[in-house]
């Protein structure tokens, strides 16, 4: 499968909400990421179910619950972007702060910017 990176550059195709609904993962399973997401996110009341996502890139309501809510997920589908490393202002604000927490995710935007 090629790679699917989201607007902010979580690589979708190898997130386990993803990979949860594309493989058909058990509740089990599901239940095991939810308490991690939980705790690592600080993120209480997560379920079995809301671990299931077709990717941010996605039109679906199938989605995370986070990326239903997601700022910069939003104004990339508004843009029609493909994801933020193809914006004329990358790096937003929205997107340093999001860095701050996810520099892994820096890393692939700016690797796809450069390629561009």
């Amino acid at each position: 499968m090629e790679k699917m990176i989201s607007f902010c550059g979580i690589v979708c195709s190898e997130c386990p909400a993803f990979l949860a609904r594309k493989d058909n993962w058990d509740l089990e399973r599901k239940r095991e990421i939810a308490e991690k997401w939980a705790k690592q996110f600080d993120h209480s009341g997560l379920t079995a179910e809301d671990i299931s996502c077709e990717g941010c890139l996605s039109d679906s309501e199938n989605v995370f619950s986070h990326c239903k809510e997601c700022e910069i997920r939003a104004c990339g589908k508004e843009k029609a972007l493909k994801n933020c490393a193809y914006c004329s202002e990358y790096a937003c604000a929205k997107l340093k702060e999001f860095f701050k927490h996810s520099p892994d995710c820096k890393k692939v935007l700016d690797e796809i910017q450069v390629q561009r």
